[in-house]
């Protein structure tokens, strides 16, 4: 004769009872990280620019306030191309297929405001041997 184990009723009733808790906990995480990020989504309403110097080395330019030296993610820009030679812009990674070119007093706004990801840099560069200075104006 077999018999067969039975798992007593508290013990189904402890079990549900901690993977309620982990569900909890995991519902709680996931909702502190999408809070987290959505405030770093969020437009500061601030407003800041600054000169870069442009080679013809591909460079990065990290969105930062000025001011305190602090990164942050720019919802709109404008780069101004002050010129005396075009400039070739990517936003956020590098990417030459889908460059912005501007040529001497040319102006580029951007808008990301409605995008899931924001503004977090710039990678800018000229033709082999030329220069030019841009300034970035960005809302964050």
């Amino acid at each position: 004769m077999v018999t067969k184990s039975r798992i007593p009723a508290k013990t189904i009733t402890d079990a549900a009872s901690f993977m309620q808790i982990d569900l909890l906990e995991e519902i709680a995480n996931r909702l502190k990280w999408l809070q987290e990020w959505e405030e770093s989504q969020r437009c500061e309403g601030e407003e800041r620019g600054w000169p870069v110097d442009v080679t013809s080395d591909v460079q990065e330019v990290s969105v930062r306030d000025p001011a305190t030296k602090k990164s942050v993610v720019a919802q709109t820009a404008s780069i101004f191309n002050d010129g005396p030679n075009f400039v070739n812009i990517c936003v956020n990674y590098p990417h030459p297929v889908g460059m912005l070119k501007l040529a001497k007093g040319d102006t580029q706004n951007i808008d990301y405001t409605k995008a899931k990801k924001k503004i977090t840099s710039f990678w800018v560069w000229c033709a082999q041997g030329e220069s030019a200075q841009i300034r970035v104006h960005i809302k964050y």
